[in-house]
């Protein structure tokens, strides 16, 4: 059970503070969520609505055209590290607990400019005092944003945990008076940590897509599942690759317990046999009776 707990909290841990806390790993990971279709959709959509704002309406008869010129910018290079840029901007908040998470494209104006200019100079005019379009935002009371935070915080702690967790279990086995045994408990400790690990991650992603309301919601709430993938997919895929291999191991030692079994109980069957065929006399102890005829 203890190593089972160790597994669980120390891998997420470690995951956290290599892939959250860090600065540039968020920014790439969150970034990288521009691969999907469904969050490009989104992020064009309020960019195109901070740009028909920005010119106080005079966008709107020609927001398709708006529409296609954004998009074909957010699908490019130059787009993607605008939105790494903010999402640095924003890991200064995440580490922040009294700050709201703010993911605002505040470089996203002279590259949107540049794209309307090229398809007519009156366009980018009309968007000259266009403002930085905000993606997402979190409030600073937000449930799983502070339960990020605090994992942030402890995060360093998880190559300890870890540690811990294989000294322990080395230590067991080496103790042990039956081995395969003590394997199968850790073997299922390690199953159950990774099942676990696994849910947590479907569980936070269930629970960051519940926030999202209003019209549109469907496409915003596949947009955060998309950007929530971003960031922890990779620790649902190694939990489930290690709950995988504690279970096949699992069932490994437990298929050879049961040969280890059979094999004994077939041993004392043929013994048995081997008595009744060829028995083994049995000399009584008295002088006389030890005695060999003349």
């Amino acid at each position: 059970m203890l190593t089972g707990l160790l597994l669980l909290s120390g891998g997420i841990l470690f995951y956290v503070h290599g892939e959250i806390a860090d600065k540039t790993a968020f920014s790439a990971r969150l970034a990288s969520s521009l691969d999907d279709a469904r969050v490009r959709t989104v992020v064009t959509d309020r960019t195109v609505d901070a740009l028909v704002s920005a010119s106080r309406g005079h966008l709107l008869l020609v927001r398709p055209l708006v529409t296609r010129v954004t998009a074909s910018l957010v699908a490019g290079s130059a787009f993607r590290r605008i939105v790494a840029a903010a999402a640095a901007a924003a890991h200064r908040a995440l580490l922040a607990p009294d700050r709201s998470l703010v993911i605002a494209l505040a470089r996203a104006g002279p590259t949107l400019l540049a794209g309307l200019r090229s398809v007519s100079p009156a366009l980018a005019a009309r968007a000259a005092a266009t403002v930085p379009p905000a993606l997402a935002t979190v409030g600073k009371d937000d449930g799983e944003l502070g339960v990020i935070r605090r994992a942030v915080g402890a995060s360093s702690w998880g190559v300890w945990l870890l540690l811990a967790a294989v000294v322990i279990a080395v230590f067991t086995l080496i103790r042990s008076g039956d081995r395969r045994r003590t394997g199968t408990y850790l073997c299922a400790a390690l199953a159950v940590a990774g099942a676990l690990a696994a849910g947590l991650v479907a569980l936070g992603g269930a629970l960051a897509t519940g926030h999202v309301g209003g019209a549109g919601s469907e496409r915003r709430k596949a947009a955060v599942s998309a950007a929530w993938d971003a960031l922890f997919g990779d620790l649902r895929t190694a939990a489930l690759v290690a709950g995988a291999g504690g279970l096949l191991g699992l069932v490994l030692l437990v298929a050879g317990r049961r040969q280890a079994a059979g094999r004994a109980v077939a041993d004392r069957e043929r013994g048995r046999v081997g008595r009744r065929l060829w028995p083994v006399p049995r000399w009584s102890s008295s002088p006389a009776a030890s005695r060999w005829p003349a």
